[in-house]
C-alpha cells in the first residue's frame, strides 16, 4: 500500500466502519449519538477537506487527508477489513503486521 491515508476510498471506509458500530455496540455507552449521525458526522468530515498549496485552495477529491486526527481511525478500519477479507478468502495466506497501518500478507505455497 502506498499513501494509505489519500488512497483509502471514503465511501467503503465509512461502510466498515458502519457495520462495525453496528455489530459492536460498547460505543454507545459514551455517547448519546445515533450510528447514522456518527455516519453523517464522519462523512462530512472526511468529504470537506481543503489544503492550501502554492498561493492555492484545493478540495481533496479522494482518500482521507493527512494529518486529520479522523484519518488513521478510518484508514486502519479499512485495512483491517481489508485483511480480514483477504484471509478469509485465501486460506494460503498469512498476515504479517510490521507497524500499524503496515500489513503484509505473504502467501503461504508449501
Amino acid at each position: 500500500m502506498v499513501s494509505l491515508f489519500t488512497n483509502t476510498p471514503i465511501d467503503k471506509a465509512v461502510e466498515v466502519i458502519k457495520q462495525k458500530m453496528e455489530a459492536d455496540q460498547a460505543w454507545k455507552q459514551v455517547t448519546l449519538l445515533e450510528s447514522e449521525d456518527v455516519v453523517e458526522l464522519l462523512e462530512f468530515t472526511l468529504s470537506t477537506t481543503y489544503f492550501h498549496f502554492r498561493g492555492e485552495l484545493y478540495k481533496q477529491s479522494f482518500g482521507t487527508a493527512m494529518g486529520s486526527p479522523v484519518s488513521p481511525l478510518v484508514a486502519d478500519n479499512f485495512m483491517e477489513h481489508l485483511e480480514q477479507t483477504a484471509i478469509a478468502t485465501e486460506s494460503k495466506l498469512i498476515p504479517i503486521s510490521i507497524c500499524i497501518s503496515t500489513p503484509i500478507i505473504l502467501s503461504n505455497t508449501s
